[in-house]
């Protein structure tokens, strides 16, 4: 009915400028298309997209990707577009 959450890790993020923030345990990622899955959500990424490690110094998407795993925590501020969220700041969790 679009008001049911099942989650195994759900984490309330403070208000986002950018419109839409999700947070939690990357499910599937695809180093090729630099694209991966919070919560069930599918997250996208562009040549706009910021990545940060965990301590919050910036890294290209290359060096994002190179040892992002499954079950990583991430945090995405960004905007839903075509069922999804596109990424604007993506962080590392600690």
């Amino acid at each position: 009915n679009g008001n049911r959450i099942d989650a195994g890790v759900l984490t309330r993020l403070s208000t986002n400028p950018l419109g839409s923030a999700l947070g939690g345990p990357v499910q599937a990622l695809n180093p090729v298309t630099q694209s991966f899955t919070l919560l069930g959500v599918p997250i996208t990424t562009g040549g706009g997209t910021r990545y940060f490690d965990a301590q919050g110094s910036a890294q290209t998407a290359t060096e994002f990707f190179a040892d992002l795993q499954a079950d990583d925590l991430v945090r995405v501020e960004g905007a839903y577009a075509g069922g999804g969220l596109l990424g604007v700041n993506v962080r590392r969790g600690r």
